[in-house]
């Protein structure tokens, strides 16, 4: 599920995306009542700057 700012797996997430981002998302989720943590939704990071490839595991 999702972490909160503070919390270690939150801090992780640093390594792959900058704090303006984050803040974002963490505005969004709380905008938009996600639950946090082991009772709720899961997020995902990708990357927009086209490094990398793009694919998905549910079709």
């Amino acid at each position: 599920g999702v972490h909160q700012p503070g919390e270690s797996h939150f801090e992780l997430l640093r390594a792959f995306a900058r704090d303006a981002v984050l803040d974002e998302i963490s505005r969004n989720l709380t905008a938009h009542a996600y639950r946090t943590h082991e009772f709720g939704d899961s997020l995902l990071l990708y990357r927009k700057d086209g490094i990398g490839k793009a694919h998905s595991h549910f079709t």
